[in-house]
């Protein structure tokens, strides 16, 4: 892991479902807990891991408005696609513009 990119995982209580409990270990100063307020952290690279629709619906004039209009380098990673899964999410975000979206699957 290179110890020079300043990532701050911001998370919303979602430290099991993420999976990141060895980014905690390894660096336990960066993680930022905030319920179901994510948010950009000014000078830092905010990386959000949460259930889709959290990500997408609940958050979505923040993302658009404070991440997407503004271009500001944010990570979202969607989780839990089967239990929790939207099906608009692709087609609101793509709307957005300035956003790269990736959806990786396995082949059929």
């Amino acid at each position: 892991m290179n110890r020079g990119i300043d990532l701050v995982p911001v998370v919303a209580d979602s430290t099991s479902t993420a999976k990141i409990s060895p980014f905690i270990k390894a660096f336990p100063d960066r993680l930022v807990s905030v319920g179901i307020a994510e948010q950009t952290l000014g000078g830092k690279i905010a990386v959000t891991c949460n259930a889709e629709p959290f990500l997408i619906s609940r958050a979505n004039e923040q993302v658009k408005v404070d991440v997407c209009y503004n271009n500001i380098n944010v990570k979202l990673f969607g989780l839990n696609a089967s239990t929790h899964h939207s099906i608009d999410d692709i087609a609101v975000m793509r709307g957005f513009g300035n956003i790269e979206i990736y959806a990786p699957s396995l082949p059929a």
